[in-house]
């Protein structure tokens, strides 16, 4: 007799930091996925969302891969359990992409979003801009200690958040994609390539 798949409804979002070249993760990154994975073995009916790009110039590797392999190879996560979107530039992108690739179309409604302590009262303000009603969010932090000054880029990029996205209605997915490429620098091809 053949068991049909869990009915995945909810999600822990875990948001990467750093990595080397070669896709192993800082200590930041590991402590993230490790808390990320304690919530998701409490939950069986949660998958893993990890989020981001290549952007190590030395490197192809996407964290968003690297946070995968880690979360199945040391944590023994099943490969099912676990989504992934390499789109994401930033923490804004995280949430975007994340939402608009991988939340909507499984149709998830209960999320938790997994950061360090530091970030993540940036992290609570973009998610909840970025998907506004209609999702369940929780956010859990990770303790880690921070490089001096950390506080006040966290306090800069917030402020630049709010600049960039003025205006924009809260949970217009399309609405904040056009924004993000049209005047974010790491999407708009001041910084990087334009999405």
């Amino acid at each position: 007799m053949s068991r049909s798949p869990p009915d995945f409804s909810e999600a822990v979002i875990v948001l990467a930091n750093l990595m080397d070249r070669y896709g192993r993760l800082n200590d930041d990154s590991s402590a993230r996925l490790e808390t990320a994975v304690g919530i998701l073995k409490e939950t069986p009916k949660s998958r893993l969302i990890t989020s981001g790009w290549n952007y190590r110039p030395d490197s192809s590797i996407m964290i968003a891969h690297a946070m995968r392999d880690c979360a199945r190879n040391v944590h023994g996560i099943a490969p099912h359990r676990i989504l992934t979107d390499s789109s994401a530039r930033d923490t804004v992108g995280d949430a975007l992409f994340v939402k608009r690739n991988v939340v909507e179309p499984s149709h998830i409604r209960d999320l938790t979003v997994v950061s360090s302590a530091y970030h993540l009262p940036r992290v609570q303000q973009i998610f909840e801009f970025v998907f506004g009603s209609g999702y369940r969010m929780r956010f859990v932090s990770t303790q880690i200690d921070h490089t001096r000054g950390v506080e006040k880029s966290e306090i800069a990029s917030l402020a630049a958040f709010r600049s960039t996205f003025d205006g924009v209605l809260p949970g217009d997915t399309e609405a904040i994609f056009q924004r993000l490429v049209r005047k974010h620098p790491l999407y708009n091809g001041t910084v990087h390539p334009a999405f």
